[in-house]
């Protein structure tokens, strides 16, 4: 489910970055679905290689802690920004969820590919409550 929500993310995103403004919506759709998607649910920090073209964060906040700039998804991550810090704990941040482009097929490391990992309900967090009801004194 999240690669197609990120594929149509990250359409929106791209379409406003100079390289792919020429570019049709099929092709740039092609491109992306080659993207890989990174499980970051754990994650403290996060550096790209060079392989790495594009980084379009869908959702969640990312800080580069050279600039210490923050990122909030989603956005389009500047080619510069190589090494990123994932700012709180993973049980009370939302789930940082990238779509990154590469310039070859790539392969993540089995600790961070969504697809040999097992399934589990983390994602499901009940909402905390936002408002708190008083009971004044009769």
């Amino acid at each position: 489910m999240w690669f197609s929500v990120a594929i149509r993310v990250g359409l929106a995103v791209l379409v406003n970055q100079k390289r792919y403004q020429e570019w049709t919506h099929d092709k740039l759709k092609r491109f992306l679905e080659n993207g890989i998607m990174p499980n970051l649910y754990y994650a403290i920090d996060f550096t790209l290689d060079e392989a790495v073209l594009d980084v379009i964060l869908i959702q969640g906040v990312v800080q580069c802690p050279k600039t210490m700039e923050l990122y909030t998804g989603p956005t389009y991550i500047p080619n510069n920004v190589r090494e990123m810090t994932l700012p709180g704990s993973p049980s009370g941040r939302a789930r940082p969820i990238m779509l990154i482009t590469t310039v070859m097929r790539y392969h993540l490391p089995s600790d961070l590919d969504w697809f040999h990992q097992p399934l589990t309900h983390y994602d499901y967090r009940k909402q905390r409550a936002t408002s708190l009801a008083v009971a004044h004194p009769s």
